[in-house]
C-alpha cells in the first residue's frame, strides 16, 4: 500500500475483522513524513491493526538518488523480508498524487532536479507509485528512475491496482493513469468522473 490522506480516511472505513493470512507491506520507500498520521510506516501499521494481521515496512527513503547506494541497500538483511513480500502482491491500494505532493516535502522539493532528472515538470499529469507520468500516462522517469523500492515492471504486473480520489483537482491526473492503464480499478465519485470527461475532451 501507498500513503496520503485519501488513503488514511479509506483505511478509517474499513470494517474491523480478525484476517490473520494477510500481511500489508509497503513497495516503495518512506515518504518522509515521520511525524505523520499519513506517513508511510504508520498508514501500514494501521490498515494491519484493523485486521489483527502482519505488516512489513521498508526500511529506506523513497528516492535514494545514488544508484549503486540504492542498490545495494535492497541487499541488506533490513530489506529482506519486505523485498521477499513486493514479489509476491496481489493488490496495491493508493492515491493519485501530482506534483503538490513532492513539493510539499522540502527536502525532494529542494531537489526534484536530481531525483527526477531531465523530466520536464511542465509535462507531469501526475504522480503515482512515486514516479511522475504525462497526460498519456507515460512515466517520464524510467531512463534514471531513483525510486527505491520496487519497480514499474514488478509494479504493472501486480493482478490489482486499485486508487481512489476524493478531489476534482486530480482529474487530470487521473486520466493520465487511465490512458496509460496505470491502474486496474479506480474509486470516485460522479463529480470527479465529469471531471475527467472534461479533460478528456481538451485534449
Amino acid at each position: 500500500m501507498a500513503w496520503g490522506d485519501t488513503v488514511y480516511r479509506v483505511i478509517d472505513a474499513f470494517s474491523a475483522k480478525v484476517k490473520e493470512d494477510l500481511v500489508f507491506t509497503q513497495f516503495i520507500g518512506e515518504n518522509m513524513k515521520y511525524k505523520s498520521a499519513a506517513g508511510s510506516g504508520r498508514m501500514v501499521e494501521k490498515a494491519a491493526a484493523k485486521y489483527s494481521a502482519q505488516f512489513v515496512t521498508i526500511a529506506g527513503p523513497l528516492y535514494i538518488v545514488n544508484n549503486q547506494a540504492r542498490e545495494l541497500l535492497k541487499k541488506e538483511p533490513s530489506f529482506n523480508r519486505a523485498g521477499n513480500l513486493i514479489k509476491k502482491l496481489d493488490l496495491i491500494f493508493c492515491g493519485i498524487g501530482t506534483l503538490s505532493s513532492i513539493e510539499s516535502i522540502p527536502a525532494w522539493n529542494e531537489n526534484k532536479s536530481i531525483i527526477f532528472p531531465g523530466v520536464n515538470f511542465k509535462n507531469v499529469a501526475g504522480m503515482l507509485y512515486g514516479r511522475p507520468y504525462n497526460i498519456d500516462g507515460q512515466f517520464l522517469n524510467l531512463s534514471d528512475d531513483k525510486v527505491f523500492g520496487s519497480n514499474i515492471k514488478s509494479i504493472l504486473s501486480v493482478p490489482r491496482r486499485i486508487a481512489f480520489t476524493n478531489s476534482k483537482f486530480k482529474a487530470r491526473a487521473m486520466l493520465g493513469a487511465l490512458r496509460g492503464r496505470l491502474l486496474t480499478d479506480i474509486i470516485i465519485d460522479e463529480s470527479i468522473a465529469q471531471r475527467i470527461l472534461m479533460e478528456a475532451g481538451r485534449d
